[in-house]
């Protein structure tokens, strides 16, 4: 490999959450990429989709795919192709940009579909009601290929599913920095206190219970909300924190906004301390400021990278809060 005579050091950032996406990639690559559906579709018998496509696709829409050389069982979703593969109804959710979440709803009438992607299961009433959920996603297949940019369209309808894939890949990466995060400053906070020698009467991965100086037990625990929260003697709300583990800076002030939310939510249920750990380092002074107003809920701040490796100045300052607070 030729090395650069450069004197100016140069480094990459981690590839690791590219391996993740990877990961995504290959688990949905068999089931609900184009891939999957091409295989799927060479197994069923033509004249059946050629029937199919005259009940359940428009003729405009038919007209505009056959002009671009596009299947139309790529666009457009047929029963036979659900039942012969259920899997593939994540395909037609993937094209058409939509998230899990904002997909099978109760108020969509598609939460009883659900088991189709997810599962690859088909009952009877699911089965009955396969041609109104064919009909349903293609109305919204013809809404999105009247608009759509016709010219590009043929490599567009490939590459959409896996544009929407991604989203799924950087949220979910999120959820699994944000729980790596978390797990690092428990582990922080019991370090802290097992080097004082407290009185432990639990020691787990969750969750770490002692009796303080002045005979309090206190209860620390993670957990989706807050992300870490301390309880004296089982009622007393000491402290909630919100643990923000992404590194993008143009990302920090939406992390600043959920901390906010999620601090709000805490001191109406009677949390008296809302602490944000959040990657503070190399933010300007303005960017800093900006902080606290986007989360004026948040009574301490404190850089989450340090208090993860339990060293450096905001990890000294978080340590002596925390003892002041709880010992």
């Amino acid at each position: 490999m030729q090395r650069s005579s450069s004197k100016s050091k140069i480094t990459i950032p981690s590839v690791t959450k590219q391996l993740h996406a990877q990961k995504i990639l290959i688990e949905f690559r068999p089931s609900r990429l184009v891939g999957a559906l091409r295989e799927t579709v060479a197994q069923i018998d033509p004249s059946i989709l050629h029937a199919e496509a005259i009940n359940f696709a428009s003729q405009n829409g038919m007209r505009i795919l056959q002009a671009l050389g596009v299947r139309e069982e790529e666009f457009f979703a047929f029963p036979a192709v659900l039942e012969a593969n259920p899997r593939l109804l994540g395909y037609y959710r993937l094209l058409l940009g939509f998230s899990e979440k904002a997909f099978y709803t109760s108020n969509s009438g598609l939460l009883p579909f659900r088991k189709m992607e997810m599962e690859g299961l088909l009952d009877k009433l699911t089965r009955e009601d396969l041609n109104a959920l064919c009909a349903a996603l293609n109305e919204a297949a013809d809404t999105f290929l009247e608009a759509a940019v016709k010219e590009s369209l043929a490599l567009d309808v490939r590459d959409l599913p896996v544009m929407t894939l991604g989203a799924y890949a950087d949220g979910a990466w999120r959820n699994i920095v944000g729980r790596r995060s978390a797990e690092s400053v428990f582990h922080a906070v019991k370090n802290i206190f097992l080097v004082r020698k407290a009185q432990v009467e639990v020691s787990g991965l969750k969750n770490f219970v002692f009796t303080n100086k002045r005979g309090k037990r206190i209860e620390i625990f993670v957990d989706s909300d807050p992300d870490l929260g301390v309880v004296e003697d089982g009622a007393l709300k000491r402290l909630c924190v919100e643990i923000k583990g992404g590194q993008d800076v143009s990302n920090i002030h939406n992390r600043a906004g959920e901390a906010e939310k999620s601090h709000q939510k805490a001191r109406a249920l009677g949390w008296r301390n809302t602490w944000t750990l959040i990657a503070l380092s190399g933010l300007s002074s303005e960017q800093l400021m900006n902080l606290k107003t986007e989360s004026p809920s948040t009574s301490r701040w404190f850089d989450v990278n340090e208090v993860c490796a339990e060293r450096g100045r905001s990890y000294e300052e978080f340590k002596g809060a925390l003892i002041e607070l709880l010992d």
